[in-house]
């Protein structure tokens, strides 16, 4: 958090800077424009990671869900796993093939991947609605003994939800990084090289 705040403030004061040093907010020159052109791509890649690590965290913590970006995949496919064997088990059990055919029409669809990307980027709730109305729309047609492993199956399907916003949150976090260090690491190099010419000229 402290790191984050100096960052901030020594990111504002270096624009502040930056346009005292130039005299305005757009330099003459081809390479110092080029130079200032990769020095505000970086002042606002830095912007939106700061709204990203500000707005991301806590909507994460509020899913109760915690699990490491890189095991994402190896845990999505075993919540299809269980998923597929709670249906063959209903299927035996039962007798009834009702919620088989519910899940191979909608739900191996949703157990496959991560999916409402889009929607999870923004921290919307369509994955959530949607798991919702597929429970509503199949629960009228099973009987009591179905019911029961309708809901075990719909639990995976809502902790498959924050999961899937687990997936879309990190990976636009640690894409929003591999976006602005690079475009950091270019303007410093720029930058020290424009101090190195600027000496050189002036002898």
């Amino acid at each position: 958090r402290d790191w984050l705040s100096l960052h901030v403030v020594g990111g504002l004061v270096a624009i502040a800077c930056f346009w005292i040093h130039v005299g305005g907010v757009w330099p003459r020159g081809g390479y110092e424009r080029a130079l200032a052109a990769l020095f505000y791509l970086v002042s606002i890649t830095g912007i939106i990671g700061y709204v990203l690590l500000r707005v991301y965290p806590p909507y994460l913590t509020r899913t109760g869900v915690e699990i490491i970006y890189e095991r994402i995949p190896k845990e999505l496919n075993y919540l299809r796993e269980q998923a597929q064997e709670l249906v063959l088990a209903c299927t035996e059990a039962t007798g009834s093939d009702t919620l088989g055919r519910q899940y191979l029409e909608n739900l191996d669809w949703y157990f496959r991947r991560p999916r409402f990307v889009w929607n999870h980027a923004f921290a919307g709730n369509k994955g959530k609605s949607w798991v919702r109305q597929q429970r509503n729309t199949v629960a009228r047609y099973l009987n009591d003994s179905e019911r029961e492993f309708l809901d075990k199956l719909f639990r995976l399907a809502t902790y498959k939800n924050d999961v899937d916003f687990h997936y879309t949150a990190q990976t636009i976090m640690k894409g929003w990084l591999l976006v602005h260090l690079p475009l950091a690491a270019a303007t410093m190099i720029l930058g020290v090289w424009h101090v190195v010419l600027i000496h050189i000229y002036a002898l």
